[in-house]
């Protein structure tokens, strides 16, 4: 099976394709850093230290 694609099939891929919104860039960018700062915030949940009252033997 031959997997290479040719110059002819590479430009009728990119004649399918909608024109590139300038604005794609910015909003991908933004849900990329939701997406990390929602899994930083639920990394540092589950990595707190526990409260020093709760410490055994006081």
């Amino acid at each position: 099976m031959n997997t290479q694609l040719t110059t002819s099939e590479l430009n009728s891929f990119e004649s399918i394709l909608p024109p590139e919104h300038p604005a794609q860039d910015a909003i991908a960018t933004v849900v990329v850093l939701y997406i990390l700062k929602i899994g930083l915030n639920i990394f540092c949940q589950y990595t707190e230290p526990p409260d020093s009252k709760s410490l055994p033997g006081e």
